[in-house]
């Protein structure tokens, strides 16, 4: 937004999860010191949070192809950028279609397709020989440690914790609960 790349336009960002949608917003606007629902806001099904002076939007897939139906060619937008275009489900692939054809029309539509793991070959070919831009990530040591349930974890996140391990801990847990009671004996 600050290079002026949208022409004052929207830039919608599209996000796999309704969560992820909502945190990428808030964390906006908090490094910017915006007010969410200003300049930054999200939509989501059945909760939605932004204005007419909304110029970054984060969404799921599914709403920005619902807009491709009211606006075929997004005329609102000046960028859209589809994140962790790897996590595919239809709607990603129907609106990663839709923008194919919007973007033979609307050649001021900037359009970023954004992934860790994705075919970037195939992704070009798609689009037309897309450039493709990578950026190098870093590999790190990582044990993977399984276990049934976030009791039986706790003994080794007490050991790397107070043994003053080096390096984080990364937890993948199943639902809400089983996270909130892991929180609670962290």
């Amino acid at each position: 937004m600050e290079s002026g790349l949208n022409d004052g336009k929207v830039i919608g960002i599209t996000q796999p999860r309704r969560i992820a949608a909502v945190n990428m917003a808030m964390r906006i606007c908090e490094e910017s010191r915006w007010c969410l629902g200003n300049e930054v806001g999200y939509e989501i099904r059945f909760k939605k949070k932004f204005s007419n002076s909304t110029k970054i939007k984060f969404m799921m897939d599914g709403i920005l192809l619902n807009q491709c139906l009211i606006s075929p060619e997004l005329t609102d937008y000046g960028v859209i950028l589809v994140d962790e275009a790897h996590e595919r489900s239809i709607d990603t692939d129907v609106l990663l279609g839709m923008l194919k054809i919007i973007g033979e029309k609307r050649i001021d539509l900037k359009i970023l397709i954004i992934s860790a793991t994705i075919n970037i070959d195939k992704f070009s070919q798609y689009f037309y020989r897309a450039p493709v831009i990578k950026f190098p990530g870093k590999m790190f040591d990582v044990e993977i440690i399984y276990r049934y349930n976030c009791l039986s974890v706790f003994p080794d996140i007490c050991k790397i914790v107070y043994e003053g391990v080096k390096g984080g801990i990364l937890i993948f847990l199943t639902g809400q609960e089983e996270i909130e009671d892991c929180c609670d004996l962290l």
